[in-house]
Formats: structure tokens, sequence, C-alpha cells
């Protein structure tokens, strides 16, 4: 059936439906046959309703065989031959989003039960306890072996890392790392649950802009990167089943590493069908991603971009709805991950948290590093603190006893302190030569 054949039939039927609804019912009835482009078809379209459709008027009988008025069977007739039209397809219901009600959730009264807090998936490396703070700290583990007499269950202590019913936005420069390294980490995070939990998980790499063939390339330089389940995006296309096939993917993994999310909605926007503006694109992603971590139990890895002054590219959408957003940068020869936002650990955002790659490619932090600029400045400060805490009076006044001691040819000025007592100014050339 041509796209000119589809149109005579339809609009013989119905003159009140849009061009786009149009298009999707010839879409849906092809029969294997090519289809006209969208274009072709809404102008075809729209010239056959503004110069045939008059010629064409309809009959419609509203009583059933048997002449009950109440019993009303619409059929619908050509004038010119005055017979039934028999359609081979069916025109679409549309179907109206309902609307919500408001729902309030009470954890005092007890209306509501406490939510448990979701499972993570830690790697075995520095980043766990970076991304999350749910890190078992020592003094839990000594009071439960005060408590029960033996130490914590291993199933019971946690050491952060990869927090499910998240979706995580990895932002960076092109060729920072921040592909390569979301998918090392997602297969630390697997190795590290089989052999520390006998866990199995999933994990997969939702590709929308390399090919099989170009992700080929980083398989030789990474054995680590074969345990990842691919989904080739560029496969499908210009599909009518695009965003079906994403989700779906999407939420097959426990940890799903999605590259990227410009790619992927460019993928939408060519769809066929697609009608939607890009705001509107944007939100119902948002929404369904969310969902998609909320019903699986899962976390996802959501791959975006930088400006070129390295600052995130895009609308602030994504970075306000979603649970984190870390950037890959490259620092001279160096790389570190750094945190701007992030729910799970809001402690650590602004840190450089750096790493190299090993031999065999896979990731490897320089904790000495990490350690020297953040811990021992946290322990630098409570040294301060105690510091200025233990110079109370009566030690000041022993420290001004000593002085009373001093040779007259080390004391060069005597005087008084405005709050009262005496004070000294020592000469320090003769102290240094003593």
């Amino acid at each position: 059936m041509t796209a000119i054949q589809f149109i005579e039939k339809l609009v013989s039927q119905v003159t009140t439906m849009k061009a786009e609804q149009a298009y999707k019912v010839y879409l849906e009835n092809l029969n294997g046959e090519e289809a006209s482009t969208y274009p072709y078809f809404r102008t075809k379209y729209n010239n056959y309703l503004k110069f045939n459709s008059s010629n064409a008027p309809v009959v419609v009988n509203t009583l059933s065989e048997e002449g009950n008025e109440n019993d009303i069977d619409l059929e619908i007739y050509v004038e010119e031959e005055h017979r039934p039209l028999n359609l081979d397809f069916n025109i679409p219901v549309i179907e109206s989003i309902p609307e919500l009600s408001r729902s309030v959730t009470n954890y005092k009264d007890g209306s509501s039960p406490l939510p448990t807090p979701p499972g993570l998936f830690p790697t075995g490396l520095l980043f766990d306890k970076v991304a999350s703070d749910r890190v078992t700290s020592e003094d839990t583990l000594k009071n439960y072996l005060e408590k029960y007499g033996e130490d914590m269950p291993d199933d019971m202590i946690e050491i952060g890392g990869f927090t499910r019913k998240c979706v995580d936005i990895i932002a960076g420069k092109a060729g920072s790392g921040k592909t390569t390294s979301a998918c090392i980490l997602a297969v630390k995070a697997k190795i590290f649950m089989k052999l520390e939990y006998n866990v199995d998980i999933r994990v997969g790499f939702i590709s929308a802009e390399m090919r099989e063939s170009e992700w080929a390339k980083e398989l030789t330089k990474c054995e680590l990167l074969k345990e990842l389940e691919v989904d080739y995006m560029l496969n499908y296309v210009g599909q009518n089943n695009y965003e079906d096939i994403f989700w779906e993917a999407v939420g097959d993994y426990d940890i799903c590493v999605v590259d990227s999310f410009p790619a992927i909605l460019g993928h939408i926007r060519m769809s066929p069908n697609e009608k939607r503006v890009e705001k509107t694109i944007i939100n119902d992603f948002i929404r369904r991603i969310l969902q998609v971590v909320e019903k699986r139990d899962n976390n996802i890895q959501l791959i975006n971009q930088c400006n070129k002054d390295g600052s995130y590219k895009g609308g602030t959408e994504l970075p306000h709805m979603l649970s984190s957003l870390r950037y890959v940068m490259v620092e001279g020869n160096k790389r570190y991950m750094m945190w701007e936002k992030n729910r799970n650990n809001g402690s650590t955002i602004y840190r450089k948290l750096y790493f190299d790659k090993t031999e065999h490619e896979a990731i490897i932090f320089n904790e000495d590093v990490y350690d020297a600029t953040y811990n021992s400045v946290e322990d630098k400060k409570q040294t301060l603190e105690e510091l200025f805490s233990s110079l109370n009076a009566p030690k000041l006044e022993e420290e001004l006893a000593e002085m009373e001691e001093l040779p007259e040819e080390q004391i060069l000025e005597r005087g008084e302190f405005q709050g009262g007592g005496n004070g000294y100014l020592a000469n320090r050339n003769v102290l240094s030569e003593d």
C-alpha cells in the first residue's frame, strides 16, 4: 500500500486525525513494504485533507440491523458507492496520562516503615570509601566485640563502593579516561563481590558512541574489560523501538556504564516517530532512569561531557536530580577523580583522587598522596586544637617563672603585660650561642 492509497482510505473514514498520528498508523500497517518519509507523507496528507476530503462525504447510519435506536451501531459509507468501507487497519486510541495524587510519608508515627539503606558494590580500592561514607569504623568494630565477644561478621562490615538505586554522572573532556575508568571499576566490583562475598553480579557497558570494531582496541589493551557485557546502540539508531531496547538493556545489569548521555538523546531524536522537544525528552529520560534503578536495585554510571574550560556541559537537570557528579581530569601527565556533588559522601567533595594504570591497564589509586594531602591535614588540625586547649593560665605562669631565672644579659627589655604580670623579651643571639 503506497502512502497515497493509505491516505485516501484513512481520510475517507476519519478527517480529524493529525498528520503525525496518521503517519504512525501508516508505519504500523506497512506489512513489510518500504515506508515513505514523514515530510513526504505529511505534505500529501495535508494536501489531501485540503482539496479532497470534502469530495468524499460520509453517511452515518445510527441504527442497528434490528432498528433499535438505543443500540447505536456506527457504520461508515463512501457516499458515491454507498457501501461499507472495510479498512485493514485500526485507528489508535490516544491514552491520556492519569494525574497523580499526593502521598505523604511519615516515619515519626510509625505509619511508614523506615527505609532500608540500599546495598553497596565495593571494589576493594580506595575508590570505595571516597565514593561512599558507609564505612564501618574501628569504634563500631570494637563495640561489637565488647558486646558480643566476637568479631563482627564480614557480611555486616561496610567498606563503601557503588551504591544501589543510584545514578552517578561522570563528566570529563574527551580522552580523560572517564569511560575506561568507569568500566574498569565496574569490573573490579564484579571480581571483588565474587571473591569476598561469593555473589555474582552482572556488569554491562551500553555504547552509544563506539562500534564493536572500535571497542576491540580497548579490549586488547585491558583484559579486565572482557568481563563486561556490551550493547552497541548504534545498531538500533533510527528504529521505532530504540528506547525500548535501551531501557531493557539498562535494567539488565547490576552496574551499568552508559556512554554517553548526549549520544543517547541524539539517537532518541532520530527515531521516526519522535515529536517531543528536547526538554521533554530530557525530563522523561530522568524520570525513567530513576524508576529503573529503584525497581531493578542497580547502579548506573552515566557518562557526560565537559566544556573546553573543564566545566560541566549541559543543564542543571541531571546534576540536581541524580545522586552524584564526579569529574575525571588530566593534570600534566596525571589523572584524578573529583566529586563536585555526592549524596553518598559529601565530606570528600573536591578532593583529588589520583589514579594511574598498571602494566595491564588496570586502575591503581595513589593512596599515599591522598592520605598525605587529606588525612594528615585532619591529624594536624586535631593537634593544633589540643595545643591551644592546653595553653591555660597555670602553665603560662610556670613558663614565666622559668623566664625569671634567665641571666640579666639574656634579657633586653622588661615590661608589663596590659592584663598584668611581667613580660620579657629575650636576646635570641645570646640564647643561640649558648
